[in-house]
């Protein structure tokens, strides 16, 4: 080997230090085209942490594991396990870590908590969800998340969230209402998971045992197939909020059930009753508090929204299909009419507005006047010129701006963008009532009481009996701030505006004749008007 071969030969090709010394002229070059503050600048943009955008791209474009709907619905045989790794046998010791050793001690087969179910292929997943919370006896407390490919809150599997992890937005996935049943389970063997409560992580696995077209029923057609039924199952499901009792062994976790114990009547008298409560006219919060309605008044609760129920569904066809009430209220005669003594209220105020005393009070004039427009001033005593000395005047002023529909600026009371709109348009006062005076959620006591008045309201048709309402909200768990039930006396200002409202509607002369008739309603029963009951229903529609 020449001097010159080994001057470039491999060796010295492969030596690591002056493979470091090439790179480090090379950095030196390109760093010195830059100044010191472009590379100091350079440098930071490189140090940064950058996105995982391969990461991301591969997620984004990673396939569904829904498939296509099969072409025609199906009842699927499905078993559905209860996915506990913990022995919840009569006889398991306080610790699970203790096992009994006797020749008694349950197998892991017989320890298994699980249903049998046949369900319609086209159900959503929210009915389906539905039907698990009947079959496992909870109440729907929690929240829950179906999932192909794996566990519900596990990395890399398709979710499918319910309407809570929906509006919060905190959670990525598919709406579970937009997703069929056979759109996950087609095949034999097929999976979908299911959990409910994520701090308790109650886990379920549906799997898929048989398909069957519902043609080939014996004697059932497509349409009366039922959507559920329980055929099998095995011992009772713990109650919510035990997963720690149930992880010691503790059999309080079961409550006054028998853990052994499984019925297939009891499991399709929930599934009935779950059919019977598929209020498809009412919002989501009319049926939340029909399906959390305690025992005591679980019936009547249901009762009433039937009955609203009922009434929308029959507004609806009489109005038509295109006519779907609140949209359209402007056409509707009936709201029309209604609202016709507080439009014409409004229409006084007009458009250069009413001018105000230094206390901030309606002038007389105009007090006399609104007067004369509302029934609820009919045979009112005195001559009605003071607001402060005549409430009915007084509290539909408050009820108008506290809907949006008026407001004060300058020493007058101004009609707002809305309230000119409400001359002429029904579907104004509808909208801000939703808004203003709404009952959408369970959690706040003032919506709750709402949500109650209306619902009595729409489905008797009179006014309500505030201790029922009372003694409603303390079934329901409601309790004043020293641990007592609800007295009546502490509603009455959570319905008052709509108590102003219903009783200036346009109907409510005619309904007060007939209330006077020979055959009057018992006290505390006194008949509301058609237009009331009909208002109320309206605001209870989903």
């Amino acid at each position: 080997m020449t001097a010159a071969d080994a001057e470039n030969g491999p060796d010295k090709e492969n030596d690591p230090d002056r493979s470091d010394r090439d790179l480090q002229q090379r950095f030196a070059a390109l760093v010195g085209q830059f100044s010191a503050e472009e590379a100091l600048q350079l440098l930071n943009e490189i140090d940064e942490p950058q996105p995982d955008t391969i990461l991301s791209e591969l997620t984004e474009q990673r396939p569904s594991l829904r498939r296509p709907r099969l072409a025609r619905p199906a009842m699927l045989r499905i078993r559905v396990d209860l996915d506990l790794d913990i022995d919840t046998s009569p006889d398991a010791t306080v610790a699970n870590s203790v096992k009994s050793t006797s020749a008694t001690q349950p197998t892991p087969h017989e320890r298994q908590i699980w249903r049998r179910l046949d369900l319609r292929s086209d159900l959503t997943l929210d009915q389906v969800h539905q039907i698990l919370q009947a079959a496992f006896a909870w109440q729907d407390t929690h929240l829950h998340r179906f999932a192909l490919g794996g566990s519900p809150l596990s990395q890399g599997v398709e979710p499918f969230i319910c309407e809570y992890d929906l509006e919060e937005g905190d959670a990525e996935g598919t709406p579970e209402a937009s997703v069929h049943l056979d759109e996950a389970l087609q095949q034999p063997g097929d999976r979908l998971f299911y959990v409910y409560d994520y701090g308790d992580h109650w886990q379920v696995t549906l799997r898929l045992e048989r398909v069957v077209e519902l043609s080939e029923t014996p004697g059932a057609s497509t349409a009366d197939a039922p959507a559920a039924t329980c055929v099998d199952g095995r011992r009772a499901a713990p109650l919510e909020n035990t997963r720690g009792l149930v992880t010691a062994g503790d059999p309080s976790a079961f409550a006054e059930r028998a853990p052994d114990r499984f019925s297939v009547a009891e499991v399709n008298a929930s599934i009935d009753l779950l059919a019977a409560r598929r209020l498809e006219h009412l919002g989501a919060t009319v049926q939340r508090l029909v399906r959390l309605a305690p025992a005591s008044i679980a019936e009547e609760t249901l009762h009433r929204a039937q009955i609203v129920d009922g009434l929308l569904r029959a507004h609806d066809g009489a109005a038509g299909a295109g006519a779907a009430s609140t949209d359209d209220a402007q056409r509707d005669p009936l709201f029309a009419a209604a609202f016709a003594p507080i439009m014409a209220v409004l229409d006084l105020i007009g458009n250069d507005g009413a001018e105000l005393t230094e206390a901030g009070r309606l002038r007389p004039r105009i007090v006399s006047a609104v007067a004369q427009l509302l029934p609820s001033c009919d045979g009112w005593p005195g001559s009605a010129t003071r607001e402060d000395s005549t409430p009915p005047v007084a509290n539909l002023r408050t009820l108008l701006q506290r809907l949006g529909l008026l407001y004060v600026r300058g020493g007058r009371l101004l009609l707002s963008r809305a309230g000119r709109q409400a001359r002429t348009d029904a579907a104004v006062f509808v909208t801000a009532l939703r808004a203003r005076l709404g009952a959408e959620t369970l959690d706040d006591p003032r919506e709750f009481i709402r949500l109650l008045y209306l619902l009595h309201v729409a489905a008797e048709g009179r006014e309500p009996e505030m201790r029922l309402i009372a003694a409603e909200m303390t079934a329901f768990g409601w309790r004043t701030a020293s641990g007592g039930g609800v007295d009546e006396s502490a509603l009455y200002a959570d319905v008052s505006s709509y108590v102003t409202l219903f009783a200036n509607l346009g109907d409510v002369r005619e309904t007060r004749e007939k209330r006077l008739a020979p055959r009057a309603e018992p006290a505390g029963h006194s008949r509301i008007s058609p237009a009331a009951a009909a208002l109320a229903a309206e605001l209870l529609r989903g």
